[in-house]
């Protein structure tokens, strides 16, 4: 008659090669995926409504503050032209060379700031989208058991005629992918239909 000892560890041992028998049988039942699927990458980022809405944005405020800094500038040149009218050799045209001088250089100062400051705002912005992209991208390519999702920029019809063809060249890695593994009209499709609906175009505009 066996141990209590014996029938704990034959049964301890019973349960782990159950447990690897059963893993191996998954493992088996979900085999490795082969094939790869493929997105037009350019046409995603350029028809995705948010990153629309995003340029759209952007390109307001970088308007307004060009506008704010034209108008700053020729504030300073009006000045520059008063400073035209004065003697150089008296006090007040050294006085408002002087600050001329330091309205310029602040000017310079703030526009290279407000100008960095809005274009590191747009790469962040830019990199969120890419990143919401490259997440639904996974989902579609789950749902459809593919291995991997490539970047696939299709080739534009006469480039061979245009000034940078070796640029084009240089820069597709794909060179060719079969329609049925496209997944860019799915992609763009889930994408923008967890947006809210796009505003209607006003009375009078184009059609």
């Amino acid at each position: 008659m066996r141990s209590p000892l014996v029938v704990a560890l034959v049964a301890v041992g019973s349960a782990s090669l159950g447990l690897l028998t059963t893993r191996t049988v998954l493992s088996q039942q979900q085999p490795t995926p082969l094939q790869n699927g493929f997105v037009d990458i350019e046409r995603v980022m350029g028809e995705y409504r948010k990153r629309q809405t995003v340029m759209q944005e952007l390109d307001r405020r970088r308007e307004a503050l060009s506008q704010q800094f034209k108008t700053r500038r020729t504030q300073i040149e009006e000045k520059r032209d008063k400073l035209a009218t004065i003697s150089p050799e008296s006090d007040e045209y050294l006085r408002l060379e002087r600050e001329l001088d330091l309205e310029m250089l602040a000017w310079k100062r703030d526009k290279e700031f407000e100008d960095g400051a809005l274009g590191r705002e747009q790469s962040q912005k830019f990199g969120m989208i890419y990143r919401e992209i490259c997440n639904e991208v996974r989902v579609q390519a789950e749902q459809k058991g593919l291995a991997a999702v490539f970047a696939y920029d299709p080739l534009p019809a006469g480039f061979e005629t245009r000034a940078n063809a070796l640029a084009v060249i240089s820069n597709r890695d794909v060179l060719w992918s079969d329609a049925r593994l496209d997944l860019t009209n799915q992609v763009l499709q889930s994408l923008n239909a967890q947006l809210p609906p796009a505003p209607a175009a006003a009375p009078g505009g184009p059609k």
